[in-house]
């Protein structure tokens, strides 16, 4: 976008499958967005999106779990960050 903007996103599915038995299978899957702008040299500020869903089978286990969840979330912040290792030469 341009040099002190950035945006990132991803998406992701899972299926899985209950033991041995391919005819009972959970999904996963989400996806999020964010978007950071650079304050300062190592400041930035950030807004980001996220949503995450699963389903279970039905009767999948005996714990009181929903078979299908969702949930979304809307994020503002701040990030710092600062080097784990500087080498001393290269600075000018």
């Amino acid at each position: 976008l341009a040099t002190r903007v950035s945006f990132t996103a991803n998406a992701s599915f899972l299926r899985g499958y209950l033991g041995l038995d391919t005819s009972r299978s959970f999904d996963s899957y989400g996806a999020s967005a964010a978007l950071s702008v650079a304050l300062a040299r190592r400041i930035s500020a950030f807004a980001q999106y996220v949503y995450y869903g699963s389903s279970l089978p039905a009767n999948a286990t005996n714990l009181p779990l929903l078979s299908a969840f969702s949930r979304r979330a809307a994020v503002i912040g701040v990030n710092l960050w600062a080097p784990l290792y500087a080498n001393p030469r290269a600075r000018r």
